[in-house]
């Protein structure tokens, strides 16, 4: 998530699929710093959070994101989220795991997912 947050200027788009809630309490203060980071540079946030998602308004609290939801069934445990050439993959629980990919093409393959979930996801 750094690696994608330290290549990106204001205006551009970080693209994110998944965002389970966090069970770990001990990674709310890290998501929290890197939100108001984000947004103090102008980067903006483009969520597609789980349904149960709507239970917990945590993203939705800072500025320059915006937020959808997938359909009830499509609880993911895991998350996704792309920008400019890099792909970051993980899962949180029961402990942090992120895997990050360098690929221009990679990166497009899900941004282009990340579109067309956009278009179904909900308000």
């Amino acid at each position: 998530q750094e690696s994608i947050l330290n290549n990106l200027s204001k205006g551009e788009i970080i693209y994110i699929v998944g965002s389970p809630p966090l069970m770990n309490p001990s990674l709310t203060g890290y998501f929290k710093d890197y939100n108001n980071r984000r947004a103090k540079k102008g980067i903006i946030q483009k969520v597609i959070k789980n349904y149960t998602g709507r239970k917990t308004l945590f993203l939705e609290k800072f500025k320059n994101t915006q937020v959808k939801y997938m359909p009830e069934r499509m609880d993911l445990p895991t998350l996704f989220q792309t920008s400019k050439g890099i792909v970051c993959i993980g899962i949180y629980e029961p402990f942090p795991i992120i895997f990050v990919i360098r690929n221009k093409k990679i990166a497009e393959s899900f941004k282009s997912y990340f579109e067309l979930m956009w278009k179904l996801a909900k308000k």
